[in-house]
């Protein structure tokens, strides 16, 4: 397959991986979106898998059930999860994938440009103001 810039399914690969882990509260779904930079330097950012995860998980179940993915993409994607509902869960993550964990509490306040260091020290938290807020 010749590589188009505009067609994610030709990149063959991301730099960096990312996976973006959105967690669901008890009633909606966790899921796990798989892309990154694209290969040639162009700036484009692409997405090429989104996953539900069943629902009824919590702690370590959802963490494996993330880590399913990951390993469908070779044990290397930098995780990127939203702890805003529950951020308990930085400690089962960074369990499962250690420092290639980034955690984000999404709040009402701050400015969006300050770090906020979490409990578990390899996980990185970003405050940032959810949208709407003021």
């Amino acid at each position: 397959m010749n590589y188009n810039p505009y067609d994610v399914t030709a990149w063959g690969s991301f730099h960096p991986l990312l996976l973006a882990h959105d967690v669901g509260r008890t009633r909606d779904r966790s899921t796990a979106v798989i892309g990154g930079n694209s290969p040639g330097g162009e700036g484009l950012i692409g997405l090429r898998e989104a996953v539900e995860l069943p629902q009824q998980l919590y702690g370590s179940g959802r963490a494996n059930a993330l880590a399913e993915v990951d390993r469908r993409w070779g044990h290397n994607a930098l995780v990127i999860a939203d702890l805003s509902n529950n951020a308990s869960y930085a400690e089962v993550l960074q369990q499962t994938f250690g420092p290639r964990v980034i955690g984000l509490q999404i709040s009402r306040s701050g400015n969006g440009r300050w770090l906020n260091s979490a409990p578990v020290a390899t996980v990185r938290s970003w405050c940032t103001p959810s949208a709407g807020a003021s």
